[in-house]
């Protein structure tokens, strides 16, 4: 027995066995040191550094992965000094790696939003669930596809090949589609919290706050002083932008989630903070906005006739009577302005002006809006600027102004304006409408000792947190306009979101801090990206936006922007280049960045694109910018799949040809496509091709089991909607510890271009004819009886293939014999022409675990393939080979001649079934002394789970033969029906007697693979069938003359169980979103049985998966 190791680690006791680790102990006591390149199943090498720890008494970082630990030793894995270093090393690793974590449209939008991710979806099909990733971060996807400014777009690299990608209508296109086809996403609301949030203002900002708080558990009541929420989108935006019918429904879908409104209750009136806390608020949202106006300053501003921009809106919206003359002209340059000159125009203003003191070039409103006015008859006259107003009888008549330069730049970032001397000139104008910006009011504050306290600026806003966004009054937090001054639309949205976590934290009392900001690394802004990323993209338009024609515009408000059609969304979204990396939800460099708050704008890193990206692999891409050297995919191929299909191979040399990088190659012809090296990979190296695009997304994942080939692999299935993404297994689960082939790696639910039969069908003069399912199977069934009926000697067979789960299987072989009252069941690749003798049957009966050959120093053979169609199992081997020197020996006629104190396996195929029972007997001694592993690779598939299910001439359920009277027995009385004497048919003598005239009906189960398909005996006897029904998901030539085919569901869609070669039983399993049309099949034979008279009133997969496994 290993001695046992006492040391600290942490300030934790820690017992470990002597050898163990530092890693490793930490590990089990729950500590978890960071790695790049360790890993359990290979020897660590500690190459990547990063799991330095420090041991007191020692000068000099460890690395943990290769230090083992040491009675008494104290040791820290986190300290400051630890910390840093591996931040260093971390930077280090950084300079020299080139990618975008995220897509520059990600980090440049205000709230955040997953762009690249929801345009995935959208292209790929998946409209709700993209909209779901979008309201993560944008509740109101409805109102910013209409009016958000998009500055996504700016920073989209797709204008480095022809033009940004439309990013915001694609979003309204997904908003659109949810309203328009009557589909709702559904939000799980948790348990109440107990806790009561006041929100001040029902704009955006306090909306958005009260969306997510209630996600969150807690109750929100919002608190608005006009007669509507909605803040300026109602009373700001006028509605030929966006619809008060879409408003009020976005209003809508947010309240619905059982948030409560009041309205026309104003702060200082009818409340206060003190009223609100007295109330019973945890904690106060203050988001009411900018309301006041800003003043233009000059001589005449109280004139009838000058209108403030704003207040002109709100008057509008809220039903207010406002006249306007036949000129009008509009002060601003911002959207507001454009907003008011286009409303003016529908309310018949005949000419309309916009008057701004700064370029084109420096106009905030967006250039969509600009150009939209113009398009309308708007004029925007720039570099002027007001310098009076004149009345007459205090009616406004004239304007004058001055025409204006541009100097330097002034705080904004835009060049200031400066007047032209003697430039005057004065026009005729019936009204002026100022829009120059908006100032908050805060008098609501002034009316409690609370809200007197709260911290505002010199500029009348609320002081707040800037990642957190509280006050320095507890539990009172800001947000929106009232915070920033005015700002966008989704910029309010934003902060709600941002708000609403730390009100959370605040409430359950935990410190009130900011998340993490992930850690992001950039292939540099638009201007200065390396233009060599986009020379392989062809060229594509930009969609253009549906517009309601410009004459009809006039004199109403009707909305300009129709929306784009689905054909022209899903198109558009394509044209994303989908610049972030796919890795970056799960890249450990990332992660780790992150957790240590790398900080890499002080070092120098790669600013282009070093090397080319590789896609020559059918299955994988090889980006060797993002390669980090930590040596897992070399030493994961070559010393765990054992076929050295990867090197790292010198990309680049200096002056004096030393090696400066080193990167991943691919060997096409020796790699074996296992996967092991995509799936490995810490970084974006090294990513699996996608057929539709690649995301990223947050995966779900659902574990499974694989039967294609009877090793019964372990399988995890990353989804999301109803696309697989990637199959991945785990290092540490039975059976095959991590290891897949290419069939359940990159293959799995292939169709291969199979075209799946969508609905029953049945054959009506010479054509198959599309049915229900009732009618499909209440035909069959009737169509049974009369041939039973017609011909009492009538004699059926039941044929599966090793594609069906042992829950088909059994209800199959029950419903054959129970029913169909015939002995003749049997599946494609059973060994059923063989004499199944006792011996044979205990050889097939013991459980046992092929990872035992890697252990093997002698490997048995009966034929020298007898491997190959076992991927997993033909690893081992090779492993056993390259890591014990184990000898391999084919043996066909005499016992494995085993060394003494040598592990040895023994592989053996259908070849032992030529073996004597003197020889068997031996044989089976070897494995009770426990000096040979037996290793069955009899069956493929699922075919010892049909076996062991008693599909099978011989054999009832549990390997019961056929001629024992108790077994017969004791399944009659289990099933209350009398079985047929005797054993059946084997497969070929079934396919025999169908073309001899024997047998009259075949009864054929389950997904037919190529090799059957090709077989001309097979065809032949089953067109020479009389009556052929097929249970079979894909459309197949074999098939032409059955009568009825009844499309069950893939195995890798359907629930139940199958049984590996091992005899191990394990669960498939699959995401209600990736299961096909079909139905179980277990149900269809359940139907049909019910319907021919023997009830099989199963309610559930899980309860015929109980009766044979109690049996």
């Amino acid at each position: 027995m290993s001695e046992q190791i006492q040391l600290i680690i942490d300030e934790k006791k820690v017992s470990a066995k002597s050898g163990t680790t530092i890693l490793a102990a930490a590990e089990d006591a729950g500590i978890k040191i960071p790695t790049l390149c360790f890993q359990e199943h290979l020897k660590p090498l500690g190459r990547c550094r990063i799991c330095v720890a420090e041991i007191e008494g020692r000068e000099r970082l460890v690395t943990s992965c290769v230090m083992k630990v040491k009675q008494g030793m104290v040791v820290h894995t986190d300290s400051e000094r630890v910390r840093q270093a591996r931040r260093n090393r971390l930077e280090l690793i950084l300079s020299k790696h080139y990618g975008d974590c995220v897509a520059p449209c990600h980090l440049t939008c205000p709230a955040n939003v997953d762009i690249q991710g929801y345009l995935a979806l959208l292209a790929n099909g998946h409209y709700l669930d993209a909209l779901s990733l979008v309201k993560e971060r944008c509740p109101m996807p409805l109102v910013i596809g209409r009016v958000c400014p998009h500055p996504c777009e700016t920073a989209c690299r797709r204008q480095c090949v022809d033009e940004p990608v439309c990013v915001n209508y694609s979003k309204r296109f997904l908003a659109d589609y949810e309203r328009k086809n009557y589909k709702k996403l559904i939000l799980c609301l948790p348990e109440p919290s107990g806790h009561r949030v006041a929100v001040v203002g029902g704009g955006p900002a306090g909306l958005s706050v009260a969306y997510y708080l209630r996600q969150m558990g807690h109750e929100a009541t919002i608190f608005e002083a006009k007669p509507e929420l909605g803040g300026q989108l109602r009373y700001g935006i006028p509605s030929y932008r966006l619809p008060r019918h879409i408003l009020d429904l976005e209003i809508e879908s947010i309240l619905h989630l059982g948030i409560e409104a009041r309205t026309n209750v104003v702060m200082g009136r009818d409340f206060t903070c003190e009223s609100l806390m007295s109330d019973g608020y945890g904690a106060i949202f203050l988001g009411m906005g900018c309301w006041g106006a800003r003043r233009m300053g000059v001589p005449g501003e109280d004139l009838n006739g000058v209108l403030e921009g704003t207040s002109f809106l709100t008057d509008l919206s809220l039903g207010n009577k406002v006249e306007l003359g036949d000129k009008v002209i509009v002060i601003g340059g911002g959207n507001s302005a454009i907003d008011a000159a286009r409303t003016a125009l529908r309310m018949g203003a005949r000419d309309v002006a916009i008057y701004y003191r700064r370029s084109r070039v420096e106009m905030p409103a967006l250039a969509v809006e600009v150009d939209a006015a113009e398009e309308e008859g708007i004029s925007i006259n720039i570099l002027v600027a007001p310098s009076r107003l004149i009345g007459e009888n205090g009616r406004l008549k004239q304007l004058e102004y001055i025409r204006m330069e541009l100097s330097e730049k002034d705080a904004s970032g835009r060049r200031r304006p400066v007047p032209v001397p003697g430039s005057e000139a004065v026009v005729d104008v019936d009204n002026v409408i100022a829009a120059i910006g908006q100032v908050t009011d805060l008098a609501g504050l002034q009316n409690d000792e609370l809200g007197k306290a709260i911290d505002t600026t010199r500029w009348g806003t609320i002081v707040g947190h800037p990642r957190t966004l509280q006050t320095n009054e507890v539990g009172i937090f800001t947000g929106g306009d009232v915070y920033t001054g005015p700002r966008t639309v989704v910029s309010a949205l934003a902060a709600g979101r941002c708000a609403a976590h730390a009100i959370d934290l605040f409430l359950r009392k935990e410190p009130v801090k900011a998340p993490a900001k992930p850690f992001n690394i950039s292939k540099g802004p638009i201007e200065t990206v390396d233009f060599r990323n986009f020379m392989d993209f062809a060229k594509k338009p930009r969609a253009k936006m549906p517009e309601l024609p410009t004459m009809a515009r006039r004199n109403n408000f009707e909305e300009v922007e129709l929306g784009f059609s689905e054909e022209t969304a899903l198109e558009e979204a394509k044209r994303c280049l989908s610049c972030g990396c796919v890795d970056a939800f799960e890249c450990k460099l990332r992660k780790y960045a992150t957790e240590y708050g790398v900080d890499i704008s002080g070092i120098d890193v790669w600013q282009e694109k070093k090397f080319e990206i590789d896609e020559h692999h059918p299955y994988i891409i090889v980006d060797p910018n993002k390669c980090i050297g930590c040596r897992r995919c070399v030493r994961n191929c070559a010393e765990y799949q054992c076929c050295d299909a990867i090197t790292l191979e010198a990309l680049e040399h200096d002056h004096d040809g030393k090696v400066l990088f080193y990167g991943p190659q691919i060997n096409i012809n020796a790699c074996l496509s296992c996967g092991l090296c995509v799936t490995n990979c810490p970084t974006g190296a090294l990513v699996e091709k996608t057929q539709k695009r690649p995301g990223p997304f947050r995966l779900e994942t659902t574990a499974t089991t694989c039967a294609v080939c009877g090793c019964g692999c372990e399988l995890i299935l990353n989804h999301v909607s109803s696309d697989l993404i990637k199959v991945t297994s785990d290092l540490n689960r039975k059976p095959n510890y991590g290891h897949l082939c290419v069939e359940g790696k990159f293959r799995y639910m292939d169709s291969r271009g199979r075209k799946l039969v969508e609905t029953p069908l049945i054959k009506q003069n010479g054509h198959f004819v599309p049915t229900g399912w009732d009618e499909a199977i209440s035909y069959l069934s009737q169509r049974i009886k009369t041939l039973q009926k017609a011909d009492t000697h009538t004699r059926f067979a039941g044929l599966a293939t090793p594609k069906c789960t042992n829950e088909e299987g059994y209800l199959f072989q029950k419903f054959m014999r129970a029913v169909l009252k015939t002995p003749d069941i049997d599946f494609f690749g059973s060994p059923s022409d063989a004499d199944i003798s006792p011996e044979i049957l205990s050889m097939l009966s013991v459980t046992g675990d092929y990872r035992t050959i890697e252990d093997a120093r002698q490997i048995f053979l009966t034929t020298e393939d007898v491997a190959r169609p076992y991927p997993v199992i033909d690893a081992l081997c090779r492993r056993a080979r390259r890591k014990n020197k184990a000898t391999v020996q084919v043996v066909t006629d005499t016992l494995p001649a085993v060394s003494e104190g040598a592990p040895a396996v023994f592989l053996y195929s259908r070849e032992i079934f030529k073996w004597d029972s003197d020889k068997l007997q031996e044989l089976l001694a070897l494995r009770d002394q426990g000096t040979l592993h037996l290793v069955p690779l009899v069956f493929t598939g699922n075919g010892r789970g049909l076996f062991e299910q008693g599909l099978f001439p011989s054999l009832y359920p549990g390997q019961r033969r056929i001629d024992d009277p108790d077994a017969q027995k004791e399944i009659e009385n289990a099933w209350r029906v009398t079985l047929p004497q005797g054993p059946g048919y084997s497969c070929s003598r079934i396919l025999e007697k169908s073309v001899t005239g024997g047998i009259r009906g075949i009864y054929l189960m389950g997904e037919i693979p190529e090799s059957i398909e090709q077989d001309k005996d097979i065809r032949n006897a089953l067109l020479k069938a009389e009556f052929l029904v097929a249970q079979t998901p894909y459309r197949s030539r074999i098939l032409n003359n059955a009568e009825v085919i009844l499309p069950p569901l893939r195995i890798e869609e359907s629930e139940g169980t199958v049984t590996n070669i091992e005899g191990r039983t394990s669960s498939i399993s699959i995401p209600p979103a990736l299961r096909g049309s079909g139905r179980p099949g277990w149900e269809i034979i359940a139907q049909i049985s019910t319907l021919m008279g023997y009830p099989m009133a199963y309610k559930s997969v899980n309860e015929v998966t109980e009766e044979f496994s109690g049996r």
